[in-house]
């Protein structure tokens, strides 16, 4: 869970440099998770919230590419950024338990 909060935060910091290098590929969420879905093989393989309740997932696929988007509540959605090489990871785990 510390993992994901982490990387949502740092992917909010990157975006921010995306979206001033970058025009932004936005739409309606369905359509644009069917592309991907359909056009990439890429599916959910995190999801999380941030600011404004905004929605980031992550897709990737079996061959390694990946996107990540972002969602407005009402389902607009916009494409941060994607690539190539995805490689899933497991957590590492505290050895002496959960610290509160």
């Amino acid at each position: 869970m510390r993992f994901l909060l982490i990387t949502v935060s740092l992917i909010f910091l990157l975006s921010t440099a995306v979206r001033a290098q970058n025009r932004l590929i936005c739409g309606d969420r369905d359509n644009i998770v069917k592309t991907l879905n359909e056009k990439y093989s890429e599916f959910v393989v995190g999801r999380g919230f941030g600011n404004n309740n905004q929605m980031i997932e992550i897709f990737a696929s079996e061959n390694g590419s990946y996107t990540i988007l972002t969602t407005k509540p009402e389902g607009y959605s916009c494409l941060i950024s994607g690539g190539e090489n995805w490689r899933s990871i497991i957590p590492e785990k505290p050895m002496d338990g959960p610290k509160t």
